[in-house]
């Protein structure tokens, strides 16, 4: 099994998406989303636009501009989080499916990542 997203709950803040390490034995928290800076998020951006980067450095730059942009996102200065299970569930659903049209390299449109992520199936045979 690989590294994945993972939701609990946060030390001052609801429900917090990070992610879970494997290790050898046993699984591992790792990264927060939103543990960075506002200047490293903006780097992200520009990182993966301009070099085409890819692997686990990509893997978590996609997943934390994706975070950014979901649903029901708040950033308490150190974090981000969400309210709900529910919001924190749906973002989840919204940052993998931008890390599967990254590692596929045919982005969905916006509007495609966030019907999905509300619940809409795609159409057999649909293509972004």
């Amino acid at each position: 099994m690989a590294d994945k997203l993972a939701i609990t709950t946060g030390r001052d803040v609801p429900y917090v998406i990070y992610w879970s390490v494997e290790l050898d034995d046993y699984d591992d928290v790792g990264a927060v989303l939103g543990e960075e800076s506002e200047a490293d998020r903006v780097a992200y951006a520009r990182r993966i636009k301009d070099s085409g980067e890819d692997g686990t450095d990509r893997e978590y730059m996609v997943s934390v501009l994706a975070a950014m942009e979901s649903p029901g996102v708040k950033h308490n200065g150190a974090v981000f989080y969400w309210e709900t299970l529910r919001e924190a569930q749906q973002a989840l659903r919204f940052i993998n499916l931008r890390l599967k049209a990254a590692k596929k390299e045919i982005p969905w449109p916006d509007w495609a990542i966030r019907a999905k992520a509300a619940g809409w199936t795609p159409p057999k045979n649909w293509k972004p």
